[in-house]
Formats: C-alpha cells, sequence, structure tokens
C-alpha cells in the first residue's frame, strides 16, 4: 500500500487549465480579489434537503468569520457526508458569506485510495488564481491541492496546526504503515512550508524551528482558540484540601492521541497510593467503549464519569469551574486550545510534553507522553499541595493574557490582509 499511494500523489497529473471553482454549497458569484478559498481535513455533514452543511463539534460558522475580516467571501473545500437532517446540538457551518464546496467523502488510507481519482478531479475543477488560498496543514488533502496550486504557479499561504513527526511517532500509532506515512507527511509538510507564500503557525517556535518557511516568506503565530476577556476569571477559588479531588479530562476519543488511556492507568496507580480521584471524561469517538471497558477493567467505574460531546460552551466552563485539576496527557499536539481554556479559569494544569504545550506550562507542570507512572506522580503532587496547585493557576492566568481574542486577532487579521492584499490575484475596486 505504500508504494501505491506514494505513486498515486507523486504521479497524480493536474489539469493545467485555471477553471473556476464549480458552485457546491452556497458557492455564488464572486469578485476577484475578494474571496478565499481553504482547505482542511476536518470532516462535515452535508444536509442534502436544504443544500446546508453542518458540524458536531468544531469549525462551525463562527469559526469562519475571522477570515471576513480580510475577506467578502471564503470557500470551504473538506469532505462532507451526506445526512438528511443535522442532529441536535449541531452547528451550521455555510452562511452567505461562506460557501462550502464538498469533497468526496472518505475514511482512512483505503478510502482515500478508493476516492483518489475523484478527489483530484474535483480539486482540478476547484483551482482558480482568481482567488487567494489558504491550507490547513499537515492534510493529505493539503498536500493533493498544493502540488496543483503549484504546478500552475498559483501563490498558497499555510496555517501549521500540528505536527506529524509527533502524530506519527511509534508511541502514538500502532499501524503497519506508521513509519512511512511519519517520513512522508513530515517531508511534505517541510516542502510546503518552504515553498508557501505565507505560512502561520500556532506555536511561537517549535513548528517553526521544524518546518521554516523560505527566507523570502511572511509568518505568523497565533492559536486558532477563541478567547475573549469575559471568560477569564479575576479571582481564584480557595483551593480544595483532601484525597478526593475533581479532575478533568476534554478530548477526542476518535484516536488514542489524547492519552485518556494513559490518564486511565495513572489513576489505577493513585488508588494505589490512597488518593481516590474522580475524573469527568467530555468528548466522543470510536474509542470512547473501548476507553470505558478500560476503566472498569481497572476498577474504576465509580471514579470515572464519560459525559460524551458537551458542545455548547457555557456547559464545558461549568465543567472546568467544577474541577481542581486538569490533565490532558496527549501523545501528539499542536497548541491544545482546551488547555488555554482551563488556564483561562484558574484551573492548575498537568499535561505531557509534546507540541507546543511547554510555551503553555511550567517545566514541572509537565511529564513525558505515555508514562503513566510519571503522571501519577505529578497529579499526586499537586492534589497534596494546596498552595503549589495556586501557584500554578496564578501563573497560568498571567501566561493567557498572550492568547485573548484583542491579541491574536490583530495577529490574525495582519496575517490575511497581507495574503489579500499580496497574494498576486486581482483586487476589487
Amino acid at each position: 500500500m505504500r508504494t501505491i499511494i506514494t505513486q498515486c500523489l507523486n504521479n497524480a497529473s493536474p489539469a493545467r487549465a485555471t477553471l473556476s471553482p464549480a458552485p457546491a454549497g452556497r458557492s455564488g458569484s464572486l469578485s476577484a480579489g475578494q474571496r478565499l478559498m481553504i482547505s482542511i481535513e476536518y470532516r462535515f455533514y452535508h444536509c442534502v434537503a436544504d443544500d446546508s452543511y453542518w458540524t458536531d463539534a468544531a469549525f462551525d460558522n463562527g469559526f469562519w468569520q475571522r477570515y471576513l475580516s480580510a475577506f467578502s467571501h471564503i470557500g470551504i473545500i473538506a469532505r462532507a457526508s451526506c445526512i438528511e437532517a443535522p442532529e441536535p446540538g449541531w452547528k451550521r457551518v455555510d452562511s452567505e458569506r461562506v460557501h462550502f464546496h464538498a469533497l468526496p467523502f472518505y475514511l482512512g488510507p483505503l478510502g482515500f485510495l478508493r476516492r483518489f481519482f475523484s478527489l483530484t478531479r474535483t480539486l482540478d475543477r476547484l483551482c482558480t488564481d482568481q482567488a487567494a488560498w489558504i491550507i490547513r496543514a499537515p492534510s493529505i488533502l493539503g498536500i493533493l491541492l498544493y502540488r496543483r496550486l503549484e504546478q500552475r504557479g498559483i501563490p498558497f499561504h499555510l496555517e501549521v496546526v500540528g505536527d506529524p513527526a509527533d502524530a506519527f511517532a511509534a508511541h502514538v500509532i500502532d499501524h503497519p504503515l506508521r513509519r512511512f506515512f511519519r517520513w512522508f507527511f513530515t517531508r511534505e509538510l517541510r516542502r510546503q512550508c518552504a515553498a508557501a507564500r505565507g505560512v502561520a503557525y500556532v506555536t511561537r517556535t517549535r513548528l517553526q524551528q521544524r518546518y521554516p518557511c523560505a527566507p523570502e516568506a511572511f509568518s505568523a503565530a497565533y492559536s486558532s482558540i477563541e478567547l475573549p476577556q469575559a471568560q477569564v476569571v479575576n479571582t481564584l477559588p480557595p483551593p480544595r484540601a483532601g484525597r478526593e479531588l475533581r479532575l478533568l479530562f476534554i478530548g477526542s476519543l476518535a484516536q488514542r492521541y489524547k492519552g485518556l488511556h494513559v490518564l486511565l492507568e495513572a489513576l489505577r496507580r493513585c488508588r494505589e497510593q490512597g488518593w481516590h480521584f474522580s475524573l469527568d471524561v467530555l468528548g466522543d469517538g470510536r474509542f470512547r467503549p473501548e476507553l470505558v471497558q478500560q476503566a472498569e477493567a481497572l476498577g474504576l467505574e465509580a471514579q470515572v464519569h464519560f459525559h460524551g460531546m458537551v458542545a455548547a460552551r457555557a456547559g464545558v466552563i461549568g465543567y472546568l469551574d467544577r474541577a481542581d485539576l486538569f490533565v490532558l496527557p496527549s501523545l501528539t499536539e499542536g497548541l491544545p486550545r482546551v488547555v488555554i481554556e482551563a488556564m483561562a479559569r484558574g484551573i492548575p494544569c498537568v499535561a505531557t510534553r509534546v507540541g507546543g504545550i511547554p510555551e503553555l506550562l511550567a517545566e514541572e507542570d509537565m511529564v513525558p507522553p505515555n508514562d503513566a507512572a510519571a503522571l501519577a506522580g505529578r497529579i499526586m503532587a499537586l492534589a497534596q499541595c494546596p498552595d503549589l496547585r495556586t501557584r500554578q493557576a496564578r501563573r497560568n492566568l498571567v501566561t493567557v493574557q498572550d492568547y485573548l481574542d484583542s491579541v491574536l486577532a490583530r495577529r490574525r487579521t495582519g496575517f490575511y490582509q497581507r495574503i489579500a492584499t499580496g497574494s498576486g490575484i486581482p483586487q476589487a475596486g
């Protein structure tokens, strides 16, 4: 399969004609120089009854408004599976100025291979030099798109939100093609960053060092988080003492890379030392039944509570405010927004030393990935010292000031405006 994937990606010959995007989901007629096309690896839902697009978690219409600070319309290029109607709690993606260009839907490497030629045909139709382009990377779809844009001489830009070298590390996934995927996606991201006209990173330094942009390119650093000042607490609640503190984990259970299985093992070790912590788990995905089974096998069913997906921000904040300690034992990360959100509520945090997390937490508040013993030790150290938790919480409130909307919006808008004025496409007016 490795040879097949490589040949498909390397030998696919993009059509050379410059074509306007085919109408799809409120595509409409857009003025040259006012349109942004952006690709993303996330999976959305297409309600065929009214030609609307939905998300069950992230990247709803509110997220895309940030790009409208520099462009009059944007077109999202992503996979979308067809549904009859959205589920309760899902959020709308498209709108009058946010359009959706659905790619053929697939899941996994085999699904990608089955859909490969229909994917490339769709991307060939969408490629146009009458729009600015952003690729959210790393992404297999982004690789296909980047090669088409580069061959046609169309400028493109990147938002780098993760690190494939970490995502495909040995302790993260168990797959026969893991080494190939790690080599391939790391190489491709380096190539994209070197070829892009502008690159924005979610970290301040880590991703920049591994995947540098070209010397002549412009760059920026900003998180995707939305953090209004009102969401940051002004005073810290007194820390609770005792041996039954409340821990909180928030993350997708669609893959194992958020490390919940490591946290469950750490809780077992804590219990052996007489610490009976409770754990609230917010998040859902295909590994949830396996993780529930693990908790039961470890005898933790009375301590661990799986709440599924909590879509409303107010609901998430409620769990944050009831927690004594936030724990995110990720095996790989970009810059986790959920850690910043926890810090903003004055909660001490424990996380792993991966991705951009060292830019958020002090050295003593991090542990190696996939190390249940170290994680348990740090949790117990914080639990038995309320003053230590208070000091960390105060430090967190200082750090989050760099991630407020008022700060990040200026960086994002500056990057987008530079794309709009310097991408080489004709400007309206």
